[in-house]
């Protein structure tokens, strides 16, 4: 296995294609002036969850698939280190271990506790370089 260089960065997001998708994201970095990122967290593009629901349920190739990316997903997320996260899928949040419990796949193996002072979670590994991140769980900003 090749070495992988530990310096990763995500290109700043601006004039992109999904311009109604990503319009609320620009407006918020803009109101409180600072730079956005996007990650997927799975690499192919799929709008029906149903279809990577289908992925994981098959046992010879799709479990594995998903769990390869969920893997460079992980390392890209531990090593841009975002200070905040948001995430605008209800398949991404249970990807990232919102809601596991012990009948179902912690996936990345994210813990969650919401700090009430502002109002969302933090990830709560503290093996982990996203420890204390703030991430908020929403639906699409878009609708």
């Amino acid at each position: 296995m090749k070495n992988v260089s530990n310096s990763y960065s995500i290109t700043k997001q601006t004039g992109n294609s999904y311009t109604p998708y990503f319009k609320p994201f620009e407006k918020i970095a803009t109101e409180v002036k600072t730079t956005w990122s996007h990650l997927d967290i799975l690499f192919f593009q799929e709008t029906k969850q149903k279809h990577v629901d289908e992925l994981i349920k098959n046992k010879n190739c799709g479990l594995q698939f998903i769990t390869d990316q969920l893997r460079i997903t992980k390392t890209i997320l531990e090593n841009v280190s975002p200070k905040l996260i948001i995430v605008c899928n209800t398949k991404a949040r249970d990807l990232l271990g919102k809601g596991a419990n012990k009948s179902t796949a912690t996936w990345l193996g994210y813990n969650f506790e919401f700090d009430d002072e502002i109002g969302t979670d933090r990830i709560m590994n503290a093996d982990s370089t996203l420890y204390n991140v703030p991430i908020f769980f929403t639906s699409m900003l878009s609708g």
